[in-house]
């Protein structure tokens, strides 16, 4: 919503006026200024765009793309459907910003092996999924005017979206001489600089591209020929002045142009009384047949340019690809089957995380089986006697069998009540100077305390030996240890959703640490392993890292395994 505001806001001759925008069930829908004289991309499929009438077209699309850019806003979208004329055949661009409402600053594809965008006309730095700046806007700029001068793509061999992505971050596009001869060099020079596979070698603004081509169509048609091509460009005075502008080299003057110190821009539209008309496209822009240009193959000579040929005799070029490689539908689209085009090129890694998962998990394992740390001795607080034995006040403590009552002298009282690890889990009564530990042997395991109920409140501790028996402890802790397994299961399914959510994350953790903890207390019930909150505690800390980690690496496989399906397709296109 804060994107469309800045986009609603706007105000340049060539760029749609936008009056409301309205935002309901989630659907956001804009309400744009009337223009009803069809799109530059009908105009060209049925009537043919001369050279000098595509460069004047591009020159008020930059005029409008560089009043955007000026605002931080970037369209990432320029095509000649997003051109769309007004009752007076005045050019609008649309679709501002559209994308990055829709995905943010990433370049994102859907399952199908579409693009959010148009892959004819996308940048590098855009099909690599990187942040895009004006010079994304400046490429798909000229690769418009390409194909407007030659009827073809910069990279014609490329016949799907992910192809054409592909194409254009491993290869530099087709020489625009090797396809059009006819074109003059010094507007080929400026639209093959326009398509510098690096940004930092590009046009930096749309206004220096502007002011470059410009130059070299004035150099070339002379200074009235925007009048005779029929079209008009306002809102960038840079671009106006260099389109009358005759002498030396357009490109190198653009190039020697300190951004910083270029004549004020201006927004406001003026009208001038002398301004020349927008005529109707039909007319002597009527269609004409063309054989198709042969591209070249690698090291064959590239034709001479032939004279160039006033506006007026100009020739229409119609598009050789009729058939589009569109973008993703945008109507259809579901957030859960988009992924960053990143991706593709260089899918993550499920190894790292892997690794991990089986580092933490085994560190897990030996924490349970070994045990940190020493039982829970609390130290007698009684002298006494246990089977013969004396306890000692800090010493280790005396194993007895649950499962038959054990002699004990000095206990005062008349029975006791046992503990383990701080948890209540019964009494037992002292007869004729012995426990019986009657249902104890059902739920006393490890190292537990008996506490007498005789003033004073005298305990000692003792180590249950009757392991032949399924207490309650090794039950619980069994139970509780299998519950968190069976989440961790519930919690890697999440992990196949599409779109990266936070809880399935969550819940492994919460999982893995339930799942280690009921681990190491079966681990101290069966291997006698110590008695200690310590161990409970970093075992289930290992377990959630490890599980967590395992959760990631899942993902990761499961989504590089989805790219390779979609690489795959588009490959056998």
């Amino acid at each position: 919503m804060t994107e469309a505001r800045v986009v609603a806001a706007l105000d340049h001759p060539h760029i749609v006026v936008i009056h409301d925008f309205v935002d309901r069930d989630g659907h956001l829908a804009i309400v744009m200024e009337h223009l009803p004289n069809g799109t530059v991309w009908d105009q060209f499929l049925h009537h043919g765009l001369a050279a000098p009438r595509a460069c004047g077209l591009v020159l008020a699309t930059l005029a409008g793309v560089h009043h955007a850019h000026d605002r931080s806003i970037m369209h990432r979208d320029i095509k000649p459907e997003n051109l769309i004329f007004t009752h007076d055949w005045q050019l609008k661009v649309t679709d501002f910003g559209i994308a990055q409402v829709l995905t943010g600053d990433a370049t994102m594809g859907t399952m199908e092996g579409a693009i959010v965008g148009t892959p004819a006309y996308m940048s590098p730095e855009q099909a690599e999924g990187r942040s895009c700046g004006p010079p994304a806007d400046v490429y798909a700029s000229g690769a418009m005017l390409y194909e407007m001068l030659t009827g073809s793509l910069p990279f014609p061999n490329a016949d799907s979206a992910m192809a054409m992505a592909t194409a254009r971050l491993n290869e530099d596009p087709v020489p625009i001489m090797a396809v059009g001869p006819s074109i003059p060099g010094a507007i080929a020079e400026v639209a093959m600089h326009a398509l510098e596979r690096s940004e930092t070698e590009r046009f930096a603004t749309a206004e220096s591209f502007g002011v470059a081509l410009g130059q070299a169509a004035a150099e070339t048609w002379g200074p009235e020929w925007m009048s005779e091509a029929g079209t008009t460009v306002r809102g960038s005075a840079a671009i106006e002045q260099a389109s009358r502008t005759t002498g030396g080299s357009a490109l190198k003057r653009s190039r020697a142009v300190d951004p910083d110190e270029r004549e004020p821009r201006q927004d406001a539209v003026k009208d001038e009384p002398n301004a020349p008309t927008a005529a109707h496209p039909t007319g002597d822009m009527r269609a004409t047949s063309i054989d198709p240009v042969a591209i070249p193959q690698p090291g064959a000579p590239i034709p001479t340019p032939a004279p160039t040929i006033p506006p007026a005799q100009q020739q229409p070029i119609i598009p050789q690809q009729k058939q589009r490689v569109g973008g993703a539908n945008l109507n259809e689209l579901v957030p859960d089957d988009m992924f960053n085009l990143a991706e593709v090129r260089s899918p993550r890694s499920p190894a790292l995380p892997a690794l991990i998962a089986v580092v933490a998990l085994v560190a897990a394992v030996l924490l349970a089986l070994t045990g940190v740390g020493s039982d829970p001795v609390p130290g007698a607080s009684v002298a006494a006697l246990v089977n013969g034995q004396v306890v000692q006040r800090a010493g280790e403590p005396i194993e007895v069998d649950l499962t038959a009552p054990f002699e004990v002298d000095g206990v005062p009282g008349e029975s006791v009540s046992a503990s383990f690890l701080g948890i209540p889990i019964g009494t037992a009564p002292i007869e004729d100077g012995a426990i019986d530990p009657g249902y104890l042997k059902y739920s006393g395991a490890g190292v537990i305390e008996l506490t007498a109920d005789a003033a004073g409140a005298a305990s000692f501790p003792v180590r249950s030996s009757n392991s032949v028996y399924p207490t309650a402890p090794f039950i619980a802790a069994a139970m509780i240890a299998l519950g968190g397994l069976a989440s961790v299961q519930s919690n890697l399914r999440g992990m196949r959703s599409r779109r990266v959510r936070i809880s399935p994350y969550v819940g492994l953790v919460i999982s893995g640490a339930i799942a280690g903890a009921g681990l190491a207390v079966v681990a101290m019930l069966v291997v006698q392993t110590p008695a200690s909150i310590a161990t409970i505690a970093t075992t289930a800390v290992a377990t959630a890292v490890g599980l967590l980690a395992l959760g990631e690496a899942y993902r990761r496989w499961r989504r590089r395994r989805r790219l390779k399906r979609i690489t795959v397709a588009t490959v056998r296109r």
